[in-house]
């Protein structure tokens, strides 16, 4: 499946896992890109977030979301209600600051984190 593209509601292929939910509205994506510096084709999570297993490691533990382990070592985050920008925003940056979130070499060389 290519990067980018839609996987059911609120879900985008990532290069550097197989699917991150962005479970994200307008406003959500635009703080994230506004105050977290998220770049549009760099992993990211919304409202909730599906990293796999490899990013999934990087999770610090004192992340204030919760997880559900996924059969395969992936894990999906429940990150915060539809409206709370600050809680993604925040979540975001303490998962790309973990390298969770790490985008890959551009230009790609290899599918995987």
């Amino acid at each position: 499946m290519e990067a980018g593209a839609r996987v059911g509601t609120g879900y985008r292929v990532c290069a550097g896992c197989r699917i991150s939910a962005t479970g994200t509205d307008d406003d959500i994506l635009d703080a994230v890109e506004d105050d977290a510096g998220f770049v549009v084709g760099d992993p990211v999570v919304g409202r909730f977030g599906y990293l796999c297993p490899t990013r999934a490691a990087l999770i610090p533990d004192s992340l204030d979301a919760s997880r559900q382990a996924v059969s395969d070592g992936s894990v999906l985050l429940r990150i915060a209600a539809s409206g709370d920008i600050d809680t993604v925003v925040r979540a975001y940056e303490r998962l790309r600051d973990a390298r969770a979130l790490a985008p890959l070499p551009r230009p790609l060389d290899r599918p995987t984190l």
